[in-house]
């Protein structure tokens, strides 16, 4: 965690489509659109999940893995104990486990699948949602009528678009 530790770092933003709807996939024009608005946030880390290799022209204040620890990021271990069940029938095998969560967390960039939808919630970090099937669009739709999220069409959106709902959710409280 100490790219995002950075005392400079005006917060941290994560960026994950969960496991099924590969960052590495989208269209070349979408990726750049990524690319450019990094370039606007120059005093956040940002935080991308993406497995497609090595990315020309990232910025410094990116870091792009294969997988991140999202619950830790998100914040979901804040003040919480989980307890484990290792043998759910019988009760007989638990253990006690605590996690600290990162508190600079202040956007999540997500496809809106549940997981990710529900962990942000839990955590009240904003969204930005850019629904791609299933029930996506439903918890879109939701969590911008809750003023939660700022949701974009991925089939329209552009860099612009992407700038603009990021900083909405960075600069607008809420």
């Amino acid at each position: 965690m100490n790219f995002i530790d950075d005392p400079k770092s005006e917060g941290t933003i994560y960026i994950s489509f969960g496991s099924f709807a590969k960052m590495e996939s989208l269209p070349e024009y979408l990726k750049q659109a990524f690319l450019k608005t990094f370039l606007a946030f120059p005093n956040h880390k940002i935080l991308w999940k993406y497995d497609g290799g090595r990315i020309a022209g990232l910025p410094s204040n990116v870091k792009t893995l294969a997988w991140f620890p999202q619950q830790d990021i998100l914040g979901i271990h804040r003040f919480l104990k989980i307890f484990i069940f290792l043998n759910l029938c019988s009760l007989k095998s638990t253990h006690l486990f605590s996690v600290s969560a990162h508190p600079k967390t202040k956007a999540f960039v997500s496809h809106g699948g549940n997981g990710g939808y529900q962990e942000a919630i839990y955590c009240a970090v904003p969204l930005v949602m850019i629904p791609i099937f299933a029930e996506q669009n439903y918890n879109a739709i939701l969590a911008e009528s809750k003023e939660i999220a700022k949701v974009l069409n991925i089939e329209t959106m552009n860099q612009q678009d992407l700038e603009t709902a990021l900083h909405d959710i960075l600069t607008i409280p809420k």
